[in-house]
């Protein structure tokens, strides 16, 4: 390890990609200047770092992202709406499904092949008349 080292362009990109998947959930300069030490061989103090903008920009990003997180209780209400909203989706996916059937099973007895099913709509319509 040389005594100074500058961060070069690729120190710089690293220590944002470090900082960027950063796996924990808390993050501190501290243990940023750890990680980045172990994996550039070089230990930069905290100032050299917070410094370079891009890296600077990368911690602020990460710690935000943490503090956005949402208490439990409300995931937990958020997990419990969602899953009855998928219960009603499936619900009305099963019911889809039975009219689908009968679509079909009406079309077959009026003797219609999946071709004859499969033709486009006409463009127009033909409406009733209500002056009869």
């Amino acid at each position: 390890m040389n005594a100074f080292r500058h961060l070069s362009e690729a120190d710089i990109l690293q220590a944002c990609s470090i900082i960027d998947n950063w796996p924990l959930p808390t993050i501190t300069w501290e243990a940023v200047c750890r990680e980045v030490g172990i994996h550039l061989k070089h230990r930069f103090t905290r100032q050299a770092l917070e410094r370079k903008p891009q890296i600077k920009a990368s911690f602020q990003a990460r710690r935000d992202k943490r503090q956005g997180l949402v208490p439990a209780d409300h995931a937990e209400r958020k997990i419990a709406k969602l899953q009855a909203r998928i219960m009603e989706l499936e619900k009305a996916l099963a019911e889809y499904d039975l009219r689908f059937l009968r679509h079909i099973e009406r079309a077959i007895l009026w003797d219609k092949s999946p071709k004859d099913l499969e033709e486009p709509i006409e463009e127009e319509i033909p409406r009733l008349r209500s002056d009869s």
